[in-house]
């Protein structure tokens, strides 16, 4: 296990990769306006100078390749994943965005993913496995971005 949070609640990477796999498949079939409705948000809000000077469309490539990566491969196996959430997490602080729409900005998402798997699974069953398996996903992932970025887990 990475050295990181021990969530007593969630694994992240206990989940089968066949489970990761179709979660992602169902997120990455909606990605782009999931995302365009997440920078829209921001630009439409009272924090849109947060993204002055920044180009969003590499924003958006490096988001959709962070959640790729996420989704398909486990953190333990995820070469440079603890320093690039120590630099994301760090990036993001020093644009001003506090931990409120930080976390609030990861609880967006989840929504738009959990929707995206509402409309693709086959079931209410198999709907309720994806969705528990994209909420440990992206619950250790804001635990090891929060952590990291306290200068806790350097090391990868």
């Amino acid at each position: 296990m990475l050295p990181g949070p021990r969530n007593i609640w969630l694994d992240p990477d206990e989940i089968d990769i066949t489970v990761r796999r179709e979660a992602w498949q169902m997120i990455s079939d909606r990605f782009d306006r999931i995302i365009d409705d997440f920078y829209e948000t921001i630009l439409g809000s009272h924090h849109a100078d947060l993204l002055d000077g920044f180009d969003i469309t590499r924003l958006k490539a490096n988001q959709k390749s962070h959640w790729e990566r996420l989704f398909l491969e486990k953190a333990a196996d995820n070469v440079g994943y603890l320093a690039r959430m120590a630099r994301m997490y760090v990036r993001h602080r020093d644009i001003g965005l506090d931990n409120t729409n930080y976390i609030s900005a990861y609880i967006f998402l989840l929504g738009a993913f959990h929707r995206a798997v509402l409309q693709g699974a086959k079931g209410p069953r198999r709907a309720h496995e994806l969705i528990s398996a994209i909420n440990a996903i992206v619950a250790g992932d804001i635990a090891r971005a929060m952590e990291s970025g306290d200068g806790r887990h350097f090391i990868d």
